[in-house]
């Protein structure tokens, strides 16, 4: 019996995938244009949300402007006296930490910077490399949202 049982849902599982490989491939097909872009309807565009910027020196000096997280309603948070926040706030380091060249070469912290910095380098030549791709007019103008 128990066999019998994982006979039918391994089926089961089967049929699942085969559905849900349908249900992407027919998704990610598209219109005339293809990837998924159509003149009617098409991919929608998410719009940017402009968030309120404070210019007041008096409120920027006394409060912490784009802390409150509520939508509507709550307050501002009033910026309190050093003796309010704790010690260790003040020993925090804000700078970059030492250059490359006063790193040891034997740590694992002076490879990792070495490679991110030769990543940075290679994405900022890739970048000169491959300019932005060419797009006819006749596809840049439509509409699609």
């Amino acid at each position: 019996m128990n066999i019998q049982l994982n006979k039918i849902f391994e089926k089961s599982t089967d049929l699942y995938l085969v559905s849900q490989r349908f249900l992407a491939a027919k998704a990610f097909a598209g219109g005339k244009l293809g990837g998924g872009i159509s003149k009617k309807g098409g991919a929608q565009q998410v719009k940017k949300v402009e968030l309120p910027v404070e210019s007041d020196a008096k409120k920027l000096a006394t409060f912490c402007c784009g802390l409150n997280i509520l939508k509507t309603g709550g307050e501002e948070v009033a910026i309190k006296p050093d003796s309010e926040y704790p010690e260790w706030l003040w020993s925090l380091s804000s700078d970059k930490g030492p250059s490359i060249e006063e790193m040891d070469p034997d740590t694992m912290e002076y490879w990792a910077r070495k490679r991110r910095i030769a990543i940075r380098h290679q994405n900022k030549l890739m970048r000169n490399q491959f300019p932005e791709p060419f797009i006819p007019k006749k596809i840049k103008n439509l509409r699609l949202a």
